[in-house]
């Protein structure tokens, strides 16, 4: 099945990206489940290539937390978004303390110092042509900032643009 996909990934336009997402979903399931002991993560188990794929130039990684580990969600704004992987920022949590022009708490990812705090979230690759529809979605400026993260893979260090609430936009209470 993997293989399957994959050829649609390289070959099917129309359906590359719902080829993508799958074989996204099904390579985070093997991570939470387990794969067999030496078989390759590639979906064409015979290519003896990396997986996930190196991006091209011209993209920016990105981790997305909160409701934006949907990738519903992010496709919708930044089509060009590819998940690359699943991770975590150490000594920081996840709170709802951000406030918001309609009463509702919105996402942080509060830094803590403590090692033990962490806040799971999903890589994604986006084209830097729609950096700035990310930064209108995400509110840059507007009680957001950007910072560069560390994000921790089973594969290693990330760094990645986050976004997280601007000093004075959140309300302990």
């Amino acid at each position: 099945m993997r293989t399957w996909l994959f050829r649609m990934v390289l070959e099917d336009e129309k359906r590359q990206k719902s080829a993508f997402k799958l074989l996204g979903q099904i390579e985070k399931w093997r991570l939470d489940h387990g794969r067999p002991t030496g078989e390759p993560r590639h979906p064409d188990l015979t290519s003896g290539q990396p997986w996930p794929p190196k991006e091209p130039a011209g993209r920016f990684l990105y981790f997305g937390y909160g409701s934006n580990m949907l990738d519903e969600r992010l496709f919708a704004r930044n089509p060009s978004a590819r998940v690359h992987r699943t991770g975590h920022v150490s000594h920081r949590r996840l709170t709802f303390s951000k406030t918001s022009d309609d009463g509702s708490g919105k996402c942080d990812m509060e830094i803590t110092g403590d090692p033990r705090d962490r806040v799971e979230g999903v890589l994604f690759w986006i084209d830097r042509a729609e950096k700035r529809a990310l930064d209108e979605a995400e509110a840059l400026g507007h009680g957001y900032d950007e910072r560069t993260v560390d994000v921790i893979t089973e594969v290693g260090t990330e760094q990645a643009l986050a976004y997280v609430a601007s000093a004075g936009a959140t309300d302990p209470a």
